[in-house]
């Protein structure tokens, strides 16, 4: 029987892998230690500056970097250039290197038929979809399974997102696989684009994205926040709701981000800030893979023709009801930020039900009672979300509604203790500044166990995500049963 130590190596050496066939599929393989770890001896014992050497795929790096971000120094690597004026001719128009592509599909698919035309497509988006991943072909991403399960990160995302614009010639937003989330979805969201319907598609960015959400980014640049969210709150007031989810249809299935045959599963839920959902569990979910199936909850609200729960209580029955519908065997419930507020009410529900959760994990949560620091960096915060949007999905004017509603409805919320064990996980640096002789990090003043991970509140879920999903996963193998 393996022991603890050599199960910890072996973890290790597989979040390895799993790290360096991330940095590959961003165009930074790994390189040899011995050389690297010798040039990082002599750069700090000081000197004057040195050049630095680093193996990049450049054609693949520039795609992923400058989708996300402009970055015009690439155009003064000579390495570069190349890729950055094909990256350039695959964001202007999306005709494809020869631009040539379009056409050729286009052809394609005017000359089948429905069925044809579907097949043609799902097959263009699971070839480009594996070559992003790195597999051997399209027969590696079946049809039905989730792009954030099969690994998709932001900046794979949105790899794949000027591959298919290329192909299709179609100007395609950034958020494209976290509106349309399998190779079916997306195929099927490219047919009704390419035929001319685009009644489906959803604003992208700031300049579609409704009123509210450009009166949010300028009352973020004029320090205005305090002013603004009331407005937005009276607003939502006008949000279709309904008070009992037995009668809003079938209840909804969780996402699934992850594979894994031990038991506990771990479902996550969905925070309250205007660009929540399932997406941002994803790269704490790929912590996971092969070990633990992880899945997400989405809140209703978020999408259009989507009303919103009339209440907290509301709230929690339904996603109680997607729990029972959709799970089987225990489960962990996981909640980062406001999301730990949703999580902590559902299984107090689930334990008034009788049937409680496995366990709690509760990612750097500020309870109402422990706001100081959260106030104090609500700019931070804000700024926060406005950032992310570039790799999450984009503030909207349903966003913002959605998510004011629910502050309102969960400002009711108060901690309590539960026989459900918990988790606190904390993040180790403060997200701004922090002059008050009072500790920054939060707390949780019943029984629970505690971890604290590298990262600030968002970058403990971003860049150090595994380091958070290890911490998770240590708690959870350690519980009893």
């Amino acid at each position: 029987m393996p022991t603890a130590d050599a199960t910890r190596t072996t973890e290790s050496a597989e979040s390895a892998a799993t790290a360096g066939e991330a940095l590959r599929r961003h165009g930074l393989p790994p390189m040899d230690q011995v050389p690297v770890l010798d040039a990082l001896r002599r750069a700090m014992a000081g000197g004057p500056p040195r050049l630095v050497s680093a193996d990049v795929d450049w054609p693949r790096f520039v795609s992923a970097f400058t989708a996300a971000r402009p970055a015009p120094l690439f155009a003064e690597i000579p390495e570069a250039r190349d890729a950055v004026r094909e990256a350039a001719r695959g964001e202007r128009a999306g005709t494809g290197a020869e631009g040539e592509a379009p056409e050729r599909l286009r052809a394609r698919l005017a000359a089948g038929g429905p069925e044809e035309r579907a097949a043609l497509l799902d097959l263009l988006v699971r070839t480009e979809a594996a070559e992003v991943l790195g597999h051997q072909g399209p027969d590696d991403l079946p049809s039905d399974r989730p792009f954030l399960e099969a690994g998709f990160d932001s900046l794979t995302a949105l790899d794949l997102r000027n591959r298919l614009a290329r192909a299709t010639g179609l100007d395609l937003p950034g958020t494209l696989l976290f509106l349309h989330p399998d190779p079916a979805e997306l195929a099927a969201f490219l047919g009704r684009e390419l035929a001319g319907d685009t009644a489906t598609a959803r604003p992208d960015g700031p300049e579609g994205s409704g009123i509210l959400a450009g009166l949010y980014q300028q009352a973020m640049a004029d320090r205005r926040i305090d002013d603004y969210l009331p407005v937005v709150s009276s607003l939502a007031k006008f949000r279709p709701t309904f008070e009992d989810p037995e009668r809003t249809g079938p209840p909804p299935r969780p996402v699934r981000l992850a594979r894994g045959g031990t038991a506990p599963a771990l479902v996550c839920c969905s925070g309250l800030s205007p660009i929540s959902g399932p997406h941002e569990y994803a790269r704490f979910a790929a912590g996971f893979r092969g070990r633990r199936e992880v899945s997400a909850l989405p809140l209703p609200g978020y999408a259009a023709g989507e009303p919103l729960p009339a209440g907290q209580e509301v709230t929690v029955r339904h996603l109680a009801r997607s729990l029972r519908a959709h799970t089987e065997g225990p489960l962990i419930l996981v909640g980062h930020s406001a999301g730990a507020i949703v999580a902590h009410a559902l299984a107090r529900h689930l334990e008034e039900e009788g049937t409680p959760a496995a366990g709690l994990a509760l990612l750097d949560l500020y309870t109402w009672d422990n706001l100081a620091p959260m106030a104090e960096w609500r700019y931070e915060l804000v700024g926060g979300v406005l950032d992310r949007q570039e790799t999450y999905v984009p503030v909207d004017d349903l966003g913002l509604t959605a998510s004011s509603h629910y502050y309102d409805h969960f400002a009711h919320w108060q901690p309590s203790a539960l026989t459900t064990p918990t988790l606190l996980v904390r993040a180790s640096e403060p997200l701004g500044a922090w002059e008050d002789d009072a500790d920054w990090r939060t707390s949780w003043k019943f029984d629970h166990s505690l971890a604290d991970v590298p990262g600030n509140h968002f970058t403990m879920m971003g860049e150090h995500a595994t380091a958070t999903a290890d911490a998770v996963e240590r708690w959870t193998a350690a519980l009893p049963g």
